[in-house]
Parts: structure tokens; sequence; C-alpha cells
């Protein structure tokens, strides 16, 4: 589904704002957690980390914000988490609400199941009693689901059992793509089979489904609106490159030695810029909303968000005039000195290029240029705050 990927790393972040708040608290933001399989937590479990391993029993809801997840022991509440890669092959007794890139279910749910991610297998071992919804680039079922399954997907191949009803959107896909839909012989339906697409699913003739085969075109919602949503998504392309522009303009105006300092490091320890980019990017808003919360300090902490907004707008501005000036360095025949601002137009048209429209055109490349965006700002943040020693 075109942009999925860039949806879904949005809902990651979304959702992980407040466990990165809570991590960078209690400063145990990289930390791996274990839960061993004789261990039993008696109470709602809450935190951030890196890697989470639970093989225990954990009484009450899983609330994780982690780099990875794996569930092989029980979870007697609901598990909300948000992770690159989520596995559960262990027992959930309430529901999974979940967004990650690659999504695992090999256990037993026992209420429902809602996913959000790039890729989901629900393994020939996963039993979910009730519905499930899943958003996500590719969706395989080989489990069973005792309710129904709706979603939307790029692609989906059914080959389990579905006790109920079935629907899934493939709205505004390439007409051009073969199948979108692939029901095997394995697969059993207890209702009906309602898709949307341009495509004709393949149904293997032994595949099982008592209900009604109904395919609808992608129109009204789908098509139109998707249609819609891809011409405001241009629009905003032009007008961002020309905002970007005359807001990176003003700031070199304004603050055009600083920039020149900013960039002509950026190549100078750029792992440590990037972590400390990070901690500024996690702890700054923290900071300013607890400012906020005391009478003091609420001048103060309104004034580090709007600053901190700012940054976060203007660090494609700063990475521009460093990509830029490399780019005119290189091509250059006289070593001479760069202009600035020729620096960030240039910078400006090949990033904006590269990774707003060239890597934004399909799934894959769209979560890619999600993840080259991200680690740009926080190489920008880092360089601007970056130490640098005085010479004598």
């Amino acid at each position: 589904m075109k942009k999925t990927a860039i949806i879904i790393t949005f809902l990651i972040v979304l959702l992980g704002l407040p466990f990165a708040a809570k991590a960078a608290s209690e400063n145990n933001w990289a930390v791996d957690v274990y839960i061993p399989a004789n261990q039993t937590i008696e109470d709602n479990y809450v935190r951030a980390g890196n890697t989470f391993d639970v093989r225990g029993i954990i009484e009450g809801d899983l609330i994780v914000g982690a780099s990875s997840l794996d569930i092989t022991g029980k979870v007697t509440g609901d598990v909300l988490a948000a992770a690159t890669n989520i596995k559960i092959s262990g027992e959930v007794e309430g529901n999974i609400r979940v967004a990650g890139g690659t999504v695992n279910i090999e256990g037993k749910v026992g209420k429902n199941v809602n996913i959000f991610a790039g890729t989901v297998n629900l393994s020939p071992d996963s039993e979910i009693l009730g519905d499930v919804t899943i958003w996500a680039g590719s969706v395989n079922m080989k489990g069973l689901v005792h309710g129904s399954v709706y979603g939307g997907a790029g692609s989906v191949i059914i080959s389990g059992k579905v006790t109920k009803n079935i629907e899934f959107r493939f709205d505004g896909e390439d007409k051009f793509t073969s199948s979108l839909l692939t029901v095997t012989s394995d697969a059993e339906i207890g209702g009906n089979l309602n898709y949307y697409s341009d495509n004709e699913a393949e149904i293997d003739e032994e595949a099982t489904i008592t209900g009604v085969v109904t395919k609808h075109e992608p129109t009204g919602i789908g098509k139109a609106t998707r249609g819609l949503l891809d011409s405001i998504w241009w629009i905003g392309q032009i007008a961002n490159i020309f905002g970007l522009l005359v807001v990176g303009l003003i700031t070199v105006w304004l603050f055009g030695k600083k920039t020149k300092e900013i960039t002509s490091r950026m190549l100078k320890n750029p792992g440590k810029q990037m972590l400390l980019g990070l901690a500024i990017l996690i702890l700054t808003p923290i900071v300013g909303f607890i400012l906020i919360f005391t009478v003091i300090g609420f001048p103060l902490g309104i004034i580090i968000l709007l600053l901190y907004g700012i940054l976060l707008y203007i660090s494609t501005v700063f990475f521009a005039v460093f990509l830029g000036e490399k780019i005119l360095l290189t091509i250059q025949k006289k070593k001479k000195e760069i202009s600035i601002s020729w620096s960030l137009l240039v910078g400006l048209l090949v990033y904006i290029i590269a990774v707003d429209v060239i890597l934004w055109s399909g799934s894959f490349l769209g979560f890619l240029g999600g993840i080259i965006k991200f680690i740009i700002l926080l190489w920008v943040f880092g360089a601007i705050f970056y130490p640098v020693k005085q010479k004598k």
C-alpha cells in the first residue's frame, strides 16, 4: 500500500513518545529487559527499553516501547507495544494492540488483535479468539481466527482458517500488479470474503469459502480519497521546498557564520554527534514540559519548546547547506569559496528529490526514507550542540 510504511513509522513514533519520556526520566532507555520463566509480575508492567524478552508471567497489562519484543511467557491482560520487531509465541489472555516493522503472532490470544506494521505473519500455531484488524504492507495468514478479519494491505496471503468474514482494502494500488489477494487451497473461510481492489484475487479451487466472494471497485473513500491525498502530498512537497528555501535564506542571512561553523564540524565524530542529538531530541521536550508545570519556570519552558520546534524545522536547512557545499566542491573545477546561498539551494533540491520524492515512491523505500530523515535530524541536532575545543 502506497506510503504505508511512512504512516506506520509515524504511528510507531507517536506511540513511542510516552515510552521515551518515561524511559528518559528513569535513565533506562538503553537497557535490555529479561523476565525469566520462573518470575511472576503481579501488576501491570510499563516500561521502555532496547530489547524485551518476556518468558515469565505478567498478571496485568504489558505496555512497552522497544526495538524488539519477544513474548514466550503469559500475559493475563492486554499487550500494547511499539517496536521494530515483535514476536508473540506465548499466551495473551486480553487484547493485542501493536505497531511495528515486523509482527509475528505464533501463540494464543484471548480477545482481539489490532496491528499496524510493515509485515504481519500469523503462524499455523496462532489462535485468536476475537476479531483481527490489520493495516500493513504485507500479510501472511496461516493461523486460526475465531472472529472476523478487517484491514488494508499491499498484499495478503490467506492459507489459514477464519470462522467469520474477511474484508480487505487494496485501494489505489497499481492496476498492473498481478494479484494483491491470494487464497490458497488450505484456506477455510466460514463467512463472506469482500475485497476492494483493481485486481482480481487468486482463489484456489480447493479453498473452502462458506459465504460469498465479492470484489468491490476501489471507489469513493478508496480511490478518490487516495487520489486527493496524493495530490495534496505533491502540493505539500512543492510548498515545502519553497518554504524551506525562504526560511533557509533567512537563517543563513541571520546566522551565516554560525551556520558555516555547524556544517564544517558535521564530519567530526558523527557517531558521537548522533548520540548527543538523540539525547537532546528526547530530553528537551521533557525538560520543557516539566518547567511549564512550575510557576517560576513557565516562561522558560514555553521558550524552550518554541526553540525546540524551530530547530526541528530548520535542521533540514543546516543539512542542505552541508550537502550542497560538498556537491559544489566536488563538481567545481577551480577551488574557490562556495556561496552559502547556493549551497542551500543545491543541497535542498537534492535532499527533497532524493529523500521525499524517490524514497517515498514505494513502501520499502519510503520506510528507508523515514530512517534517513531521522538519522539526519539526530546528526544535525548533535552537530549544533557538539562541544568545540577552543584553541589557546
